[in-house]
């Protein structure tokens, strides 16, 4: 009997007669309205487990949604860990200067004889006062990410399974409210921390990096200048002329090398020049032209080895008129000045990687390497054609002249013993460098040339002080099997006496003073004009000396490991000269010439790798 048949049995009282169809062929209207009922009751009840299973169905991707916020927040938590230097790390948390510690119910102690021992999970947590970095101290913090709020907790302990220096750190988040119940709201990660021995400090790096050496060199012959400025604010350097000041320099140059995981080296080397700048003008310049190489073995580099040169600068010149006057000053280079510069992190002739010595020679060494070289061909100068008025030429006068010369410098690496530099090396070998110079002839502070014959000293050569055959060199190591740093400087300075002139050899050793006597010339009727011609030269000059640096000294056992080594050559001359000149009590001229030749420099060092 089917299920309506049944029901419609049950409705007529049990009478199966009653089953029969009404005349009419139609069904009884009361079993119709049953029929209805049950079916809406099947499907209520259908709709109801529906809704319960899309229920549960919705709390579970909540509940998915704050899992995975948390675990999210746990491993960038951890990643903020794993950034930290291992010797953070190994500090632990300081339960005196962390606001979270004392709500944390996860963390237990004892006391054992006044000294308390912290616990998580039943791990000793390391401690210790004054750390103060997140996400350590505090170690908790709260994140609020939608309508949730999640705790972050972070603990290191001690990982009593394997050596002390390995710890557990355990980040756990949990939130209050899970969006379906009876499901844990926590979770946790874990991760062991531990450093080896290594290079790299462990105070400043995450881990300990691989042993690697340290060594720098740093040569140099930089900053030479000779520059005019004016004596007063108020009164013209040369009459006319609104100078604010004009300076010439020598040639330069310098080589860099550092070397550890990645080497990189770097080379200058810059022609003569000279420059001119107006009060409230451009500056002017000339010459000056520079080049510089680089190459590192950086990985995402392509410059192992780089070598650049300059044209060969012509001589060129720059001038100033006065106003209203025909005082004349003019600054010029020295030209042809070709300039070089060399680096490579594997010096040698095949492949073409050059690399020369100050002498010239070729490096073969396979190692990084830097050299520079410029020249200078003939003499810069300043000079002022200087007028006592519009119709009395007092002449040129010369300020100052620098002559040809040379400037060559030059960083290497070995690895080896034997050969030229380094020669007692081994192991993490040692860095060779050296720099040098030479200069021509050096004049300062000339008398105006058509100044009368009369009122020229006995004994005057055209100058105040000159630097004739002037060269020095340093050089310097620093690392295993390195050389004692060294300095050489020879040539002459000829200067004033007052009478005639006295000379002084150049000469390693400290700064010694310029005895140069100044110059006075009063003449009360300049050529018959009636007026009076006052020129004053008044030097104050004195010596740059050498200096060596050697704290490993005479006394370091050969072959000595020298952590640092520097040699210094500085100007030979090194001072100011004020120049005046005034005729009939008005300016001529009124200014400063100062002096500084340059410094040359070599500087070693040299850090052995910390578990080398």
């Amino acid at each position: 009997m089917s299920l309506r048949t049944w029901l419609r049995w049950q409705w007529l009282g049990g009478d199966p007669g009653r089953l029969q169809k009404p005349a009419s062929g139609r069904p009884d209207d009361g079993i119709g309205i049953i029929e209805v009922m049950v079916a809406i009751t099947v499907i209520a009840f259908v709709l109801v487990a529906l809704l319960s299973t899309l229920t549960n169905s919705l709390l579970y991707v909540s509940f998915a949604r704050q899992s995975q916020a948390a675990t999210s927040l746990a491993d960038r938590t951890m990643e903020e860990v794993r950034a930290l230097p291992f010797a953070v790390v190994a500090n632990g948390l300081d339960p005196s200067n962390d606001p979270t510690w004392s709500t944390d119910t996860n963390i237990t102690s004892t006391t054992s004889g006044g000294v308390t021992t912290y616990f998580y999970a039943g791990k000793e947590i390391p401690t210790s006062s004054g750390t103060a970095v997140a996400p350590l101290v505090p170690h908790r913090h709260t994140v609020q990410i939608g309508p949730t709020t999640y705790t972050v907790s972070v603990y290191p302990t001690y990982d009593q399974t394997t050596p002390a220096t390995v710890y557990l750190v355990t980040v756990l988040v949990s939130w209050a409210n899970p969006a379906k119940g009876g499901l844990a709201h926590s979770l946790t990660t874990q991760t062991l921390v531990y450093s080896p021995a290594g290079c790299l400090s462990t105070a400043t790096h995450p881990f300990a990096a691989p042993c690697e050496p340290f060594l720098y060199a740093n040569s140099t012959d930089v900053g030479g200048h000779v520059t005019v400025t004016p004596a007063s604010s108020t009164v013209p350097a040369i009459q006319g002329i609104a100078l604010d000041h004009a300076s010439i320099s020598p040639a330069q140059a310098a080589s860099t090398a550092q070397i550890e995981q990645v080497s990189a080296v770097h080379s200058l080397a810059q022609t003569s020049g000279a420059s001119l700048l107006l009060t409230g003008g451009t500056l002017q310049t000339a010459g000056g032209s520079q080049v510089s190489a680089s190459a590192n073995s950086d990985p995402a580099s392509l410059s192992s080895y780089q070598s650049v040169s300059t044209a060969p600068q012509a001589p060129a010149s720059l001038s100033a008129t006065g106003t209203g006057t025909n005082d004349t000053l003019t600054v010029s280079t020295g030209g042809p000045d070709p300039a070089q510069a060399n680096a490579t992190i594997s010096a040698s002739i095949n492949p073409p990687n050059y690399c020369a010595d100050p002498g010239g020679t070729y490096e073969t060494t396979q190692e990084p390497c830097g050299s520079s070289s410029a020249t200078q061909s003939q003499a810069a100068s300043m000079n002022a054609d200087l007028w006592a008025n519009s119709s009395l030429d007092l002449g040129n006068a010369l300020l100052s002249s620098i002559g040809s010369g040379s400037a060559r410098t030059f960083a290497t690496r070995h690895l080896t013993s034997g050969g030229t530099y380094c020669t007692q090396t081994s192991g993490d070998g040692c860095v060779h460098l050296s720099t040098a110079r030479g200069m021509g002839a050096v004049q300062l502070a000339g008398l105006p040339a058509n100044l009368s014959s009369s009122d020229v000293p006995a004994g005057w050569s055209g100058y105040l002080v000159q630097l004739s055959g002037f060269s020095d060199s340093v050089s310097s190591e620093a690392g295993v099997g390195a050389a004692a740093p060294s300095v050489q400087a020879s040539g002459t300075i000829s200067y004033w006496n007052g009478a005639g002139y006295t000379s002084l050899s150049v000469a390693p050793g400290g700064p010694r003073n310029l005895p140069v006597a100044p110059i006075s010339i009063s003449d009360p009727n300049y050529e018959n004009t009636g007026q009076a011609l006052v020129i004053t030269i008044t030097p104050q000059l004195t010596t740059g000396g050498t200096a060596v640096n050697d704290p490993a000294g005479s006394g370091c056992a050969s072959p000595c490991t020298r952590a640092q080594a520097s040699a210094t050559s500085a100007s030979p001359i090194l001072g100011s000269i004020a120049y005046s000149v005034t005729y009939g009590g008005t300016s001529v001229a009124d200014l400063n010439i100062g002096v500084d030749l340059g410094t040359i420099t070599a500087n070693a060092t040299y850090t052995a790798a910390p578990s080398a």
